[in-house]
């Protein structure tokens, strides 16, 4: 596998974990899967220069997105994420703006348009 072809998976829904992953194979990803943002975080600690893009999702019980975005950066103020939530863009690109996320997923997803953008990130 390629440099940073490794994606984090930084969700509290398993299924919605699994599936991404099975799903970024198809481009050839690998990934890492945390079930809440303090496992993600140390993840992340553990292998951030294999990692090239962390999906995090919005809405977790205990550190929530927007703490464990927060600790990704003091880690590497450069990390690439994807917010992913049930919330309007607008409304998530509002709280989050200036704060270098580097893309947004409406849940529910189509598979293209995750594939797309992971791609994107990676070949950036």
């Amino acid at each position: 596998m390629p440099a940073n072809r490794l994606a984090l998976i930084i969700d509290d829904e398993e299924p919605v974990r699994d599936a991404v992953a099975d799903i970024l194979t198809l481009i050839e990803v690998g990934t890492i899967t945390a079930a809440n943002g303090h496992d993600g975080v140390t993840h992340y600690r553990e292998r951030q220069a294999e990692i090239g893009v962390v999906l995090l999702d919005l809405k977790m019980p205990g550190m929530d997105g927007d703490a464990t975005l927060a600790a990704l950066q003091a880690i590497d103020p450069d990390v690439r994420v994807i917010l992913s939530s049930g919330f309007a863009e607008n409304d998530v690109a509002r709280q989050f703006a200036g704060r270098g996320v580097a893309d947004f997923l409406q849940k529910p997803y189509d598979i293209q348009t995750l594939l797309a953008k992971v791609q994107a990130l990676l070949d950036a």
